[in-house]
């Protein structure tokens, strides 16, 4: 096991996920994020004209909600 004190930033998950990165890491078609943002199911965080993120936290409560409330 690792030391607290010795882990890296490097170490530790990202907080904002692309789309692309966010349906990966959850096992769903990109297009599922897109509809879920639509949706307002997720928010987005926009740092650029094109770089849109979503964080990590809102994914996951996105997704355990889609889990309970299937259809």
């Amino acid at each position: 096991m690792t030391n607290p004190a010795e882990t890296t930033i490097a170490d530790k998950p990202r907080e904002w996920l692309s789309y692309a990165e966010a349906a990966s890491e959850i096992h769903v078609h990109k297009e599922t994020i897109g509809r879920w943002v639509r949706a307002g199911k997720i928010k987005v965080s926009r740092f650029s004209k094109k770089a849109v993120y979503i964080k990590r936290s809102d994914l996951y409560r996105a997704f355990e909600e889609a889990a309970q409330n299937p259809g």
